[in-house]
């Protein structure tokens, strides 16, 4: 089972990469900046790509989470899809 945990999480981290990554290409096209978009009529801007929160729950420990979210901001994220039933609220 260990094996398989590593597995999926090493999936998942190479995807998360992979994405981080992408947005560091956009932010290289865009003049270093994620585009916005207005957030339905609440006016506030969000960027056009989000980190889904049900995978922090995965994260082998807290500090790997919180390396996903830090990149994740540093490559101007700022969308994080969440809610209370992802793994019982430690995403």
């Amino acid at each position: 089972m260990e094996s398989d945990r590593r597995s999926t999480r090493r999936k998942f981290l190479e995807g998360t990469a992979a994405a981080i990554g992408g947005a560091s290409m956009l932010n290289a096209q865009t003049g270093g900046q994620v585009p916005r978009r207005p957030f339905g009529k609440t006016g506030v801007q969000v960027s056009a790509l989000g980190v889904g929160g049900y995978h922090l729950g995965s994260a082998e420990d807290s500090n790997d989470a919180r390396r996903i979210v830090d990149a994740a901001i540093d490559a101007g994220i700022n969308f994080f899809d969440n809610a209370w039933e992802y793994h019982e609220g430690r995403s």
